[in-house]
């Protein structure tokens, strides 16, 4: 307890305030300077009485204001000898309430009450302080609504909208709607306002994959009457949590299969291989051919089983050339080596691709695949099947003119031991299955023109003509910067003419599916183009931050558009094929970082993408076909893929040229 006063009559006052406040401790100062002094020593000074008259340099008005200015500044009880015009505008500077001097014997039910208030609100504000700090630290979302469902109070991570945006909006208006958020959010809100029952950890996952989950608590807030006048909500993001439990289930699932396959699968030709192993030594020496033809059989189910227990790992890397170089695999020459030795002198093979088309791969699995997709056709539409290869706008199909798969069937082709082959094992599309898993690719079945089956595998990184020699012509400048789409952020740009470096930040959601925020440096332009750029990061702010090269019909925000790039791990491929449909992505690992440019051409309707260790080799990643009418836009991309937090990259030996001819 402080008290500021003068000699006797401080301490008289002094004496009843100890008597009433027995738990506090009573000081008397004289002055302002003794005033601040011993709330510095003591941290926190509770009911501090100014009798502005006993204060010779400063008025009552003139210490409370300046002592108020004190972090955690304590309540004031004015004591002056009259109360004038000044005392009474003490209110405004901090003062808690006034007691004449005349009548002293209130002073202490005046400090009391203020003691008592500041007391409970100090709690209140230690309380919201300490919850503030801990949600601080874990990143969830803390939100205080009322009856209405709008935000009184928001504390959220970079992902979230900013308080100030969220203060007396409903989430109906404050999310955008690629995965309903919005409506979801209010409807949760509306269901607890209304029945007053909470919603504890409920888990829901959001996007294809699904991309993310998230787990949301929301608690009715009431009233001293029990009404329902609000609520306290908080969302976590568990996609981490989730994303572990999916992989310990796919790790059971792969140990069950190759449980089978070890007591079923193998156990046939084990034993036709003992049963005629026992012929031969009994004289029989064409039972070894038998013996012989068991093994080769073990051995192919020993690699399926292999292939298998990898599951879905990623089976790609790129980050030198080597790598680049032996992940091209030319379609038609892998297809041809495994029809050689499958197939029977009346099937028939077509390839419709160009023979250097290329799709990068490992090699292994690759061929794998193609193996079982043939033998597929074989086995079901027979020895005078005709099967199909061709090119698809993002990948390629495999199809043949046998009886062809039923719809309701479809789902199920792709199982672990679904087969209608007599003596199949339901083994040869679950590694195809796999396989597609491994790469990224997607994978799905349909009907041929001839009936048949037709296996499409789509988001591939393909190339049908990688020898791209172009004459380059006029030289052009990125002249605009703008934001896509809604970054939570604005970016920013700026060109270093010493160094000849571009240094570009963005923040947004990403670009990804629905989403297209990113800050763009540019040219418009007509004609043919190629943009090229050394890309090097100075601040990744998460795993999916991209930086790179893009060409794109125009600036709206689901514009065509294609990109390559990197995040702080991988090579990333985007497309979008027309106006408002979903990005897509393809990824390559960047080991430590091997590759450090990206170029991106345009030649006609065909857009391709390409990256390099040095500048100087360059290996074609993806062609696609964009329609896009001139003028077009082509420039330098970064989004951090998150709200509100840029991430920065620098772009030197930026080059943007016209191109004059193949």
């Amino acid at each position: 307890m402080l008290v500021v006063g003068r000699g006797e009559p401080a301490s008289a006052i002094t004496d009843e305030l100890e008597a009433s406040l027995a738990e506090c401790r009573v000081v008397a100062v004289g002055d302002r300077a003794a005033a601040v002094e011993e709330i510095d020593d003591r941290g926190i000074a509770v009911g501090c009485v100014v009798a502005p008259t006993a204060l010779p340099e400063r008025s009552g008005p003139e210490l409370a204001a300046e002592i108020a200015e004190h972090p955690r500044s304590p309540p004031f009880v004015l004591v002056p000898e009259t109360l004038d015009e000044e005392a009474a505008l003490a209110t405004t500077d901090g003062v808690t309430a006034i007691v004449p001097s005349g009548a002293l014997d209130r002073l202490p039910a005046a400090v009391t009450d203020a003691v008592v208030d500041y007391y409970e609100r100090l709690g209140d504000d230690l309380q919201l302080e300490a919850i503030e700090t801990l949600f601080g630290e874990i990143e969830d979302v803390l939100q205080i609504k009322d009856a209405e469902g709008r935000y009184l109070r928001l504390h959220s991570n970079e992902e979230w909208p900013a308080e100030a945006d969220a203060l007396g909006q409903t989430d109906r208006v404050l999310h955008d709607d690629q995965f309903n958020l919005n409506e979801r959010y209010f409807e949760e809100d509306q269901q607890v306002l209304s029945t007053g029952e909470p919603i504890l950890g409920e888990v829901t996952g959001y996007g294809e994959g699904p991309l993310f989950w998230l787990e949301t608590t929301k608690v009715p807030l009431r009233d001293d009457a029990g009404e329902v006048v609000g609520l306290v909500g908080q969302v976590r993001d568990v996609t981490d949590r989730m994303r572990h439990r999916a992989e310990l289930e796919e790790k059971t699932r792969r140990l069950d299969r190759f449980a089978g396959y070890v007591s079923h699968d193998l156990r046939n030709p084990l034993s036709i291989a003992a049963g005629y192993l026992d012929l031969a030594r009994e004289g029989d020496e064409s039972a070894l051919d038998d013996v012989e033809d068991a093994i080769e059989r073990m051995q192919e189910l020993v690699d399926d089983i292999e292939l298998l227990a990898r599951g879905d790992q990623r089976l790609l890397s790129a980050g030198s050339a080597t790598d680049l170089a032996t992940s091209r695999q030319r379609i038609a020459t892998i297809a041809g080596n495994v029809w050689d030795v499958l197939a029977t002198d009346a099937a028939t093979l077509e390839i419709d691709l160009p023979a250097e088309t290329v799709v990068y791969a490992s090699e292994r699995e690759f061929r794998s695949m193609l193996e079982n997709l043939l033998k597929n056709a074989i086995d079901h539409a027979g020895e005078e099947v005709t099967v199909r290869i061709g090119a698809t706008w993002d990948g390629f199909f495999l199809e043949d003119d046998g009886p062809g798969i039923p719809p309701a069937d479809r789902e199920q082709v792709f199982e672990q031991g679904y087969s209608t082959a007599k003596g199949g094992t339901g083994t040869g599309l679950s590694i195809v299955s796999e396989v597609a898993a491994g790469h990224d690719w997607e994978l799905s079945v349909t009907e041929s023109p001839d009936g048949g089956a037709r296996f499409e595998v789509g988001n591939c990184l393909t190339v049908t003509a990688s020898d791209r020699s172009p004459t380059l012509g006029e030289s052009l400048e990125l002249t605009d910067a703008t934001d896509v789409g809604e970054p939570g952020e604005p970016g920013h740009s700026s060109f270093d003419p010493e160094r000849e470096t571009w240094t570009v930040s963005g923040a947004g959601e990403d670009i990804w599916g629905g989403e297209n925020d990113f800050h763009f440096v540019h040219a418009t332009l007509a004609d043919d183009v190629r943009l090229e750029a050394r890309v090097e990061w100075t601040n990744d702010v998460y795993e999916y931050s991209k930086a790179g090269v893009m060409l794109r019909q125009d600036l709206a925000e689901d514009s065509v558009h294609g990109f390559v790039g990197f995040t702080p791990d991988l090579v990333e491929v985007l497309w979008c094929r027309t106006v408002g449909e979903r990005t897509t992505s393809q990824h390559l690992e960047n080991a430590d970082g091997g590759l450090e440019w990206v170029r991106i051409d345009r030649a006609g309707t065909t857009v391709t993408v390409s990256v390099s260790p040095d500048g100087e080799e360059w290996f074609p990643l993806d062609q696609r076909t964009l329609s896009m009418d001139d003028p077009i836009h082509a420039g330098l991309v970064v989004t951090s893929a998150v709200h509100r937090e840029p991430a920065e990259a620098t772009f030197d030996d930026v080059s943007l040229c016209r191109i004059d001819s193949e």
